[in-house]
């Protein structure tokens, strides 16, 4: 295990590791690399995301019904109901 440095008391109370509670806070180890993961949405989805939000500032979203949308999620949900449609890659409903 590497020497840690020395690191100086904490002015609140405590140690600068344990601070003002007392508790240890744990620190939390890497290996040096990250897993790297392919991207869930691709280019399609994210343009048809976009093109709603924008619609949705704008105050010219529609649903499926011909109501205004006014919630953010269900403006994401519709571009990536569009997307899906068109073939783009977004993953399969819950």
């Amino acid at each position: 295990m590497p020497i840690m440095p020395r690191v100086p008391m904490a002015l609140n109370g405590g140690c600068a590791n344990c601070g003002p509670s007392g508790k240890r806070a744990t620190v939390r180890r890497t290996h040096g690399y990250r897993r790297q993961r392919m991207a869930k949405y691709g280019k399609m989805a994210q343009a048809k995301v976009k093109k709603t939000m924008d619609e949705l500032k704008r105050g010219t979203l529609r649903s499926g019904s011909g109501r205004k949308v006014k919630s953010r999620k269900q403006a994401i949900a519709i571009g990536l109901s569009e997307a899906r449609r068109a073939g783009g890659k977004v993953p399969k409903k819950p």
